[in-house]
């Protein structure tokens, strides 16, 4: 197939100033430079408040690690008022610059407000529209107006792209045609996610060898179920003397949760870290015993497929995408909001002798073959509009 122009619209995306935001985007679109000339749409909303000027327009700057063209557009929006219109203010920002790009397809991440701003645009320019479900836009719909556009933006996509089972059905239960919903599960990087030497990373990051070591890679934020897991820990650590839990990430919870781990008197057992490159996430996971992540809500998160490809075991609640990618082999699956039951699966977790190389050799889908698989739908829907203008034509 010829090189072809892929416009990305995207709702978050790692660049100099947010290095975090959007990783598993960056992974994906990473892979089509070979084959496609792509230039990514980094759609932020600027908020209106009293006696502000609402900033316009976008600007171009460079992704944090990969040559890839980003151009950040700013769409004016208020918080709460401005849902029911963010898809058409986003549209009107990112048409005329479409207009100048003239792609062939368009590939947004995230279904509203970009999944909608993209068929509208589609519609306008008569481009094809694949969108990529994530996870809290199908899982955390919050209003009738988000949920009657997100629905809007899956029945005019030409294909979806579902991280899991889970948001493939929900896609197809908001009106989605199920044969234009297809599962495309995450990957990893085999060069950074790989077994490495227990003994060494807990060296190099003073751990006690004897330390019975859980960590947490995630945004601190209520959905996570870091309150569950601080009660967790709380039960355990009469049982486990040994026991030491590092959490990475940043967020909006973290002022809280340090307080809560202070009053639950968990302040030499229980220590948030902060946000951590990669390859240091990579080293925490070599060095723990169990990777934990009780989230409330999930798509189908990098973090525990990259613990896994690392050897890991996993405990972790069975919402959305997770129980596609843990099984009896690699992990422990626990209720959601449950403090006992993630205690018992965290205990239960820590006595067993896991074996590493074989969890890690049950991860084989890398972002390269994401890539390639994105490119193969991409291809497909391509193929489709050629055929129906020949049709039409003749």
């Amino acid at each position: 197939m010829p090189r072809i122009k892929l416009a990305v619209v995207v709702e978050a995306f790692p660049t100099e100033t947010s290095a975090f935001s959007g990783v598993a985007v960056r992974q994906t679109v990473s892979q089509f430079v070979d084959w496609s000339d792509v230039i990514i749409y980094y759609c932020r909303p600027s908020y209106v408040t009293c006696g502000s000027v609402t900033r316009g327009g976008a600007r171009f700057e460079e992704a944090s690690s990969e040559a890839l063209l980003v151009q950040t557009v700013f769409f004016p929006a208020a918080r709460l008022l401005s849902r029911p219109f963010n898809g058409r203010l986003l549209a009107k920002r990112l048409l005329p610059l479409l207009q100048d790009q003239r792609p062939d397809a368009i590939l947004a991440f995230f279904l509203y407000p970009q999944g909608y701003a993209s068929v509208v645009i589609g519609e306008k320019l008569g481009v094809p529209v694949i969108m990529v479900a994530m996870g809290s836009d199908l899982r955390q719909i919050r209003d009738p107006f988000t949920k009657k556009f997100t629905a809007a933006a899956v029945r005019g996509a030409d294909s979806i792209l579902a991280v899991s089972e889970d948001l493939r059905q929900r896609a197809i239960g908001i009106g989605a045609i199920p044969e234009h919903v297809h599962r495309l599960p995450n990957g990893y990087d085999p060069n950074v996610f790989r077994p490495l030497d227990q003994a060494l990373a807990r060296r190099q990051l003073g751990v006690p060898a004897d330390a019975e070591l859980i960590v947490f890679v995630g945004r601190l934020i209520a959905l996570k179920g870091l309150e569950d897991l601080i009660g967790a820990v709380r039960i355990l650590s009469h049982m486990h003397p040994r026991l030491r839990v590092v959490c990475i990430g940043g967020g909006p919870s973290e002022t809280h949760l340090l307080r809560m781990v202070q009053q639950e008197g968990l302040g030499k057992t229980f220590d948030l870290i902060g946000p951590k490159t990669q390859p240091e996430i990579a080293q925490w996971l070599a060095a723990c015993n169990v990777f934990c992540l009780p989230s409330h809500s999930e798509g189908s998160p990098n973090v525990i497929t990259e613990a896994l490809a690392c050897g890991r075991p996993v405990v972790a609640t069975e919402v959305g995408g997770i129980p596609d990618l843990v099984d009896s082999s690699s992990g422990v699956l626990v209720k959601p909001r449950e403090v006992a039951s993630l205690a018992r699966g965290l205990d239960l977790a820590l006595a067993r002798a896991w074996n590493a190389d074989a969890i890690a050799k049950g991860q084989e889908r890398t972002w390269s073959a994401v890539g390639r698989d994105v490119h193969g739908y991409i291809c497909g829907v391509l193929d489709q509009r050629a055929a129906a203008r020949a049709t039409s034509s003749s």
